[in-house]
């Protein structure tokens, strides 16, 4: 006759699941939470394509709504929404417009998710993609305009100039010296407007 094992006032009968121990529970969390940190990092520097973990944690998409759908659909990014032609503004009050060498802010901006080892001196790369970069700069200018240590702002041929720094990497060095000094992290933004127009930005 089988009799189940008695602990204290629990009863545990015979195959019964028993809990993950509590360390690997830890290990985990910590894990997981180290994965979500340095997956774009990795992807961004060494060509990857590991997957979010939200990409990973999506099951069967819930039908999207109709309206919300063709929403999205007309934001540049799923971000930008287009005020004129080719004048872009961000849920953050950045404005992306015609100019540079490349023709459009945001073009400009693109070469700075990827690096330029040839090019002399620096060039600040950023992590993560255009949406992900877009965010991060609207939080930049959040905190720029609030003002605090973590921020500077100078003017430059009648231009804001505005650092802003951050707890964490934002990107890396890139360019000549970058590849020299074994691309080191970057952890400012150095964002450059006109008014609300950006001009450039780049991590430094």
């Amino acid at each position: 006759m089988n009799t189940p094992l008695m602990l204290g006032k629990q009863t545990l009968a015979s195959g019964s699941p028993r809990p993950l121990p509590t360390k690997w529970v830890v290990g985990l969390i910590v894990l997981l939470i180290g994965y979500t940190l340095l997956q774009p990092q990795l992807n961004q520097r060494l060509g990857w394509q590991l997957p979010s973990l939200s990409s990973l944690q999506q099951g069967e998409p819930a039908a999207p709504n109709s309206s919300n759908a063709a929403s999205d659909e007309s934001l540049r990014y799923g971000l930008l929404r287009e005020t004129a032609s080719d004048d872009f503004i961000s849920p953050g009050g950045l404005r992306y417009t015609r100019g540079s060498a490349e023709g459009h802010r945001l073009k400009h901006l693109e070469r700075h998710l990827q690096d330029e080892a040839d090019r002399p001196g620096k060039h600040g790369v950023f992590d993560g993609d255009m949406p992900q970069v877009l965010r991060r700069l609207d939080e930049a200018y959040t905190l720029a305009k609030r003002g605090g240590n973590r921020t500077k702002k100078s003017e430059e041929d009648g231009r804001t100039v505005y650092e802003v720094s951050f707890p964490e990497p934002v990107g890396y060095i890139g360019g000549r010296d970058g590849r020299r000094d074994s691309h080191p992290d970057a952890r400012h933004i150095r964002l450059v407007v006109d008014g609300n127009k950006v001009i450039t930005a780049f991590p430094f």
